[in-house]
């Protein structure tokens, strides 16, 4: 498995143009094989700050979907509009976990 993990910077301005072409490729990246998780959130103290967080199932399904021409479209756009003040990535397998939550 391979985790994406980034926080960018967007101007309220570049929000006007860039939140509706993540919206888009948030909903069509979920659809595709290998991808388990897309997610493009805002924090909750900042509004200029955003949290984008991806899991996929192996590398051949990330390298498959930053081929895709709705990949480079829409991170051409966000490379354009934001700053990357942040990005890890981690590969390896998960294994899984019981958290117990309170009562």
């Amino acid at each position: 498995m391979i985790h994406v993990d980034a926080t960018v910077e967007i101007s309220e301005e570049s929000q006007k143009i860039l939140l509706p072409v993540m919206r888009k490729a948030m909903a069509a990246t979920a659809l595709e094989e290998g991808c388990l998780v897309f997610r493009f959130t805002a924090d909750l103290s900042s509004p200029t700050l955003f949290y984008m967080s991806e899991l996929w199932a192996s590398e051949a399904a990330l390298m498959a979907h930053m081929q895709r021409p709705s990949f480079q479209d829409s991170i051409g756009i966000l490379m354009a509009h934001a700053k990357v003040l942040n990005m890890v990535t981690r590969q390896g397998e998960l294994a899984p976990y019981e958290l117990a939550l309170p009562a």
